[in-house]
């Protein structure tokens, strides 16, 4: 078996000596409160000073000792419900701070901040009041609904259904259904279709009637959704394998399933695009062009249908991996198929599906389910040529015990794989191209 090539707040607290500076000062401040208290506030011997009438102004301030039913705050009497406050030398109302059922950081009306409630398994600190620590969701192997471990919920669903997160039921997804469909016409999920007008006229995408035009739409080599110079957006190109919703104007994968085994480089697949066919053994057919070219290529151009692989399974390092020879000689081409755990559609575990071979699984540094070639491999390994998937789907029926599934349509192209494994089309004119393989193989630690 080839060898395994793969990923080879708080706030700075206040010193002490501050501390007692400041209980210093309030200690000296209420001293002197108390003080003048006693000095002027208290007492009926204002007939033996030597001049109450200019001590104490009797017509302003009453005889505080003997007329205040509340407290006395720097000689007059504190309003009903209101304290003295000894630092201020203020009348006040005290404050009660209110905190009960609130977030944690939120205002206590006294001017404070509440120690309240965090979500998602986070606690409130104590030094930032702010929510603090981590909880990682567990998924893996449960639906939508499912509480995830950290008070949120799953949103796990079975093919061809999404998770309502209002109800976290699972609920069919509705697929608009506007081929050949007039402008407004129902698309079958609620919505009207973006179709078609007289000759003349186009579809206004906020009224979804048609209009005469007074700008010519130019969609010439666009892609799928660009803008066409109208305000509208083109039903234009699609990679292999897909092609443009014309209500969405997004590009998706083709109900029709090209036929290319055995067809020479250039013809008809059977769904209005052409087939990476044969050509000559010392020419390969040029994915662009379609047309045989001489190459120095280590992989053939067209692989067709593989035979089904059932051996070749094994699981390092968090990963499974399926080699598969493609012939014999001094120098092998082989197939390799790699699924990381912990990463994209296998974030919670290993799990079953169909994948389409799109974004971020053409990178190598990147990809979760890869799916690579080895061209002209030595003794050692070490292949002459690595080819990485540009496109096509990987089904999965079984990824524990066996590892059980098939390729389908999966284009490749040249490439080179630096140490931190990014992988860069050498654009050479080297591609490859394999319309089928299944495989059953038996997992080997």
């Amino acid at each position: 078996m080839l060898p395994f090539w793969g990923i080879d707040a708080s706030e700075p607290r206040v010193p002490a000596v501050r501390l007692r500076g400041i209980r210093m000062t309030r200690h000296l401040s209420i001293g002197l409160a108390l003080s003048l208290l006693l000095a002027f506030g208290c007492g009926d011997n204002a007939t033996d000073d030597a001049d109450a009438g200019t001590i104490q102004d009797a017509g302003t301030k009453p005889d505080a000792a003997s007329t205040c039913a509340t407290e006395i705050c720097n000689g007059v009497c504190c309003p009903e419900g209101q304290t003295c406050d000894l630092w201020t030398q203020q009348c006040s109302t005290p404050c009660s701070p209110v905190c009960a059922n609130a977030v944690c950081g939120q205002s206590n009306g006294c001017g404070g901040r509440c120690y309240g409630i965090c979500e998602n398994g986070l606690v409130c600190s104590t030094a930032t009041m702010q929510c603090v620590g981590s909880c990682v969701p567990d998924c893996a192997g449960k639906m939508c609904g499912d509480a995830d471990g950290c008070d949120g919920r799953c949103k796990g669903c079975p093919d061809s259904q999404t998770c309502n997160t209002v109800t976290f039921l699972c609920e069919t997804v509705c697929s608009p259904a506007c081929s050949a469909a007039q402008c407004g016409a129902d698309d079958g999920c609620g919505a009207r279709c973006l179709g078609s007008c007289p000759s003349g006229q186009s579809c206004n995408p906020s009224t979804f009637a048609c209009e005469n035009n007074t700008c010519t739409p130019n969609c010439s080599g666009k892609a799928c959704g660009a803008d066409d110079g109208c305000g509208a957006r083109c039903p234009g190109t699609c990679p292999s394998g897909q092609s443009c919703n014309p209500s969405t104007l997004v590009c998706e994968n083709n109900t029709c399933t090209p036929n290319c085994s055995g067809k020479a480089c250039g013809a008809d697949d059977g769904c209005g695009s052409r087939c990476p066919g044969t050509c000559p053994s010392d020419q390969s057919c040029n994915p662009s062009t379609f047309v045989c070219e001489g190459s120095s290529c280590a992989v053939a151009a067209n692989l067709g249908a593989l035979p089904q692989a059932t051996t070749g399974a094994s699981h390092p390092l968090g990963a499974i991996v399926l080699s598969v020879p493609l012939n014999t000689g001094a120098l092998p081409d082989y197939l390799q198929l790699e699924l990381y755990e912990g990463m994209g559609p296998f974030i919670g575990g290993f799990v079953t599906g169909t994948f389409p071979l799109t974004g971020s699984e053409l990178q190598y540094a990147t990809c979760t389910l890869c799916v690579r070639l080895f061209g002209d491999t030595d003794s050692n390994g070490a292949p002459a040529q690595f080819y990485m998937a540009t496109g096509g789907t990987v089904t999965l029926s079984s990824v524990s015990g066996y590892l059980t599934g098939s390729l389908s349509g999966v284009s490749f192209e040249h490439v080179t794989i630096d140490s931190s494994y990014n992988s860069t089309p050498v654009g050479d004119g080297c591609t490859s191209y394999v319309s089928s393989m299944s495989f059953d193989a038996y997992i080997s630690q």
